[in-house]
């Protein structure tokens, strides 16, 4: 073969090459967007493969890198976004009256198992428990109230928080909020039984709506949603010690320079008193006069 013949085919090798290599990049493209699109943990995984198709090998090894970054950031971010949430749940147990670590194991199991059955996450559970005790309920009432407020929740399509506020109003007797969701009570209840009443109401109309509502499509895409935040909430509480430990260790510094410059201060301040450093001081000040 020709010098001329072994660079054509060279040539064509190349570009049959390059044009194969496109149409790989381009799927992975298409793939990425649909990825990205379902939100949630799968977005970093869309950024990755988007790496490989717009760079190739090494730009996805650098948009790995920032994706692990980013992640590492936003499992702290929801790590202490939850222990927030769960360090003021333990706060209001104990204000009213209960010990935390002997409510705690029950609590974080019924939300655990609660979480596993609906769309409400752990977090939303223990926000929600504690607007229930915040309206004088024990921990026992509002673990109990807490299969109604669910339920509540998702059959009148309102946030958990919403349920939760209007559930704890109606305990202290204001009625209006769930009057609204379509719980209504007849002037034929009793005095002093309209909460008991209110809740076999919310049983009788909308029991089991929690469980029903995770076998929809966004109840099932919410509830792999609530795993991928627990994941994060793993991660991220490895990493809540190692910031603490950095906190502590730039508070030292801190309160180390600060110190630093107080005693700077106390060595001037004994230095300038000397007799002698104020004899010098007079003299000069009478030079600069003079």
């Amino acid at each position: 073969m020709s010098v001329s013949g072994e660079v054509v085919v060279a040539i064509r090798g190349v570009d049959e090459a390059s044009s194969a290599m496109d149409k790989v990049r381009a799927s992975l493209g298409v793939f990425s967007g649909v990825i990205g699109e379902l939100g949630g943990g799968f977005t970093s995984l869309g950024n990755v493969i988007s790496g490989f198709a717009g760079a190739g090998v090494m730009g996805a090894a650098s948009a790995a890198v920032g994706e692990v970054v980013k992640g590492l950031q936003d499992c702290f971010k929801s790590a202490t976004q939850s222990e927030e949430v769960w360090n003021r749940l333990a706060a209001t147990v104990e204000r009213s009256g209960v010990s935390w670590e002997s409510a705690r194991t029950s609590i974080e199991s019924f939300a655990s198992s609660a979480e596993k059955m609906t769309r409400f996450s752990d977090e939303q559970i223990a926000a929600a428990m504690k607007t229930l005790i915040d309206h004088g309920m024990s921990v026992e009432q509002a673990m109990k109230a807490m299969t109604q407020t669910m339920d509540l929740a998702a059959a009148k399509q309102v946030s958990l928080g919403e349920a939760a506020n209007a559930v704890g109003k109606a305990f202290i007797g204001m009625e209006r909020p769930l009057r609204s969701m379509g719980v209504v009570l007849d002037e034929s209840v009793p005095k002093g039984k309209e909460f008991a009443t209110a809740m076999e109401m919310i049983s009788q109309k909308f029991g089991g709506a929690a469980q029903a509502d995770v076998e929809s499509y966004a109840g099932k895409q919410q509830m792999v949603a609530n795993a991928f935040d627990n994941l994060k909430e793993r991660i991220g509480s490895a990493l809540i010690p190692v910031m603490n430990s950095l906190q502590d260790m730039w508070g030292k510094v801190v309160l180390g320079a600060d110190q630093f410059v107080t005693d700077l201060g106390k060595v001037w301040k004994g230095f300038t008193e000397l007799p002698e450093v104020q004899k010098m001081a007079e003299g000069l000040s009478k030079a600069w006069l003079d």
